[in-house]
This record gives C-alpha cells, structure tokens and sequence, in this order.
C-alpha cells in the first residue's frame, strides 16, 4: 500500500535555509537525545549542519521552526555519512574515506557561526582494522560513561562493535566484529529500544536484516528477520516499542514502514505502507541513477509523532506520522497523540523550506 506523507511546515531562518541550501549531498540526520537539535551529515563538503528544532502550534497547525544553526568542519572529516549523538553535545561521525570521529558540538547561533572542532577520538583504520569505510554508526550509552559503538563498514561488507569509555577523553575500550555476514553495502543500522536487537540495511541486497543484539565476537550468525525492500535501503529506525521500523528508500521517493507480527519479529516481511515523501520534481533532479533520487538520511521523533529524511534535493523535511502508526497498530484513536502532538495529524500542502515570511 501506497500513501502520500503528511507534509509538515518548516520556518527556517534565513541563516538556516542558507546553510541548508550550500549543504551538498546529504546521507544521514540525527535528533539529539533531548530532540531540540537536529544533526545533518554533508559528505561532499565535509560539513555537519547541526540545526536548532522548535515546534509551535500556530492557528490549530504544527509548524517546525530554527532559527539558529551552527556548521562544524574538522580535519578528521572525510566524506562524513553517518551520524550518531553520545549525548546533546557530542556527534560520532562515520566518515567513508576514514574512520569513526567523535567530537563537541558548539552551540548554534542566531548568526549561522562556523567551528572547526578538535576530534575528541579518531579511530583510523590502521588502529582498528575491523573499520573500514564506514557508512553507519549507532551508539548506546552503558554503565559508567561506557558506550556500545555499532559501526557498518561498506568496503568489508560487515558489521564492526567498538566498547568506548570517557574519562577526561575518550578511549578506545574493544574492537571486534560484530556480524561477518555477506552484506551488499550495508548503509544504515539502529538498536531496538530495548536493545535486543539490531537492524542493517542492505544496499545492494535490497532488504533490512534483523539480528539479536548478542555480545559474542565474530560468528556469521543468521538474521532472524528479512525485511524486503524494493529500491536500495539506507536509513533505518525502530519506533513504536520497536513493533514498527522505518527505512528510507534512496532509490525510490519513500519511507517504506514494517509492522511487527504478533509479539517478535521474524521470517520476511514486507512493507505494511510506502509513505512518498520526495516530490516528483525533486525526485526526478536527483534520480541520475537507480540508486539515487529518494531519501538517505532518516529519523524519528522519540514519541513517533513525526519523522524527518533528508537527500541533496531535499535537504530537510518533516513528516507526521501519529495517525499512520496508529493504524498500522490498531491502537484507539484517542490514545494517539496529546497535546500539541496532535497538530502533527493535520494534512498540510507541499512546502519545500520556505523562507519565513
């Protein structure tokens, strides 16, 4: 099943419709744990752009404003694709033609300021041969300022784990490799809310791969879950008590959504609905190849309200998407939303960031 997303409006400032608009190629998007900034990897530029996030109800409508950004250069960029937040003031970047960076993140200015950062943590390849390439990267925060590093690395084609502690910096705890399974590409990876499981898009083998979040080191361990995709998936996200997950099609104009059956998932499912969420114009603009064209970057919000992607034509665009996992999840339709959430439900016509005014 096919469905137009439900466009929500969204007031950058000037300096920030700026900075989106020079951004180049974007691959991923990330919000900060408390949500009120939202990161941007420009991989063609070696830039992050890293946005101030506000929603405001406005005459019965949801409108997403920033009004301050700031954008983050460093030495140990090169191609900077993924993105994952250790905490509100700290990225882990996925760089293709390095490795796993780990720096500060300034805050943003009214004024669109730029910073070059210091790399708190680089990890190179010759010092952690289990990368290689990174596309993607994911992060959980254990016990004492321990962190979980999942690392998909295209040229191996495997998934690495790296055990991260901070003290005055950080420090490299443990390398191994997580999954050595044949993947095509892997392109994006996320951690259930519970974190018992993982899953990784599979460019080239068009499907998201589902694993149980083990500690074991190595092993070609089987999926225990297929999910098929009809284009070349790249970002992927659980929602919902990880009943649904979320990929962006970079091939397609879509957001593809699975639904979880019954109490796990398991065996080959495929998409419960296909949200479009790139015009046809900018679909075709960007559409030079089969693999390009649709979204890359892909993120949710932690309630599930709403969901933004992100792609060279459309560097930014947020989604609602309340009412669609209400349905998919047969939930009662006053438990939905609250508050100002609700707004969220509310079709609003095409806008393509807009200047304010």
């Amino acid at each position: 099943m096919q469905e137009d997303g439900v466009l929500l409006e969204f007031r950058p400032s000037c300096d920030v419709t700026e900075r989106l608009q020079i951004l180049g190629q974007t691959e991923d998007v990330k919000f900060s744990p408390n949500e009120d900034r939202l990161a941007i990897a420009g991989m063609t530029k070696n830039k992050i752009l890293v946005i101030d996030i506000r929603p405001v109800a406005r005459d019965g409508v949801c409108v997403i404003k920033s009004e301050a950004c700031v954008e983050i250069t460093c030495d140990a960029f090169d191609m900077p694709h993924g993105l994952a937040w250790i905490d509100d003031n700290t990225l882990i970047v996925a760089n293709r033609r390095r490795g796993l960076v780990v720096i500060s993140v300034p805050p943003c200015g009214p004024q669109a300021p730029s910073a070059r950062v210091e790399p708190l943590l680089d990890m190179l390849p010759a010092d952690a041969n289990h990368i290689r390439s990174p596309a993607a990267v994911a992060v959980r925060r254990l016990e004492n300022e321990l962190f979980d590093v999942l690392s998909c690395n295209n040229v191996s084609h495997r998934a690495s784990r790296h055990r991260l502690q901070r003290k005055e910096r950080f420090e490299v705890i443990e390398h191994a490799t997580f999954l050595g399974e044949k993947f095509q590409t892997p392109d994006g990876v996320t951690v259930s809310e519970d974190a018992s499981l993982v899953a990784i898009s599979n460019h080239y083998g068009k499907r998201i791969d589902v694993f149980a979040n083990r500690c074991e080191r190595g092993g070609h361990r089987q999926a225990i879950c297929s999910l098929k995709n009809y284009g070349y998936p790249h970002g992927v996200r659980f929602v919902a008590g990880d009943r649904l997950l979320l990929t962006a099609d970079a091939g397609r104009p879509y957001v593809h959504v699975f639904r979880r059956r019954g109490g796990r998932w398991g065996g080959i499912v495929k998409p419960a609905v296909s949200i479009r969420v790139i015009g046809e114009e900018a679909f075709r603009l960007g559409h030079t190849n089969d693999e390009e064209g649709g979204p890359k970057g892909l993120d949710v919000s932690g309630d599930g309200t709403f969901f933004v992607v992100s792609c060279e034509a459309v560097p930014i665009a947020f989604f609602a998407f309340a009412e669609t996992a209400s349905r998919l999840l047969a939930r009662p339709a006053a438990a939905r939303v609250a508050g100002w959430q609700s707004f969220l439900m509310t079709p609003l016509k095409w806008h393509l960031m807009a200047p304010p005014g």
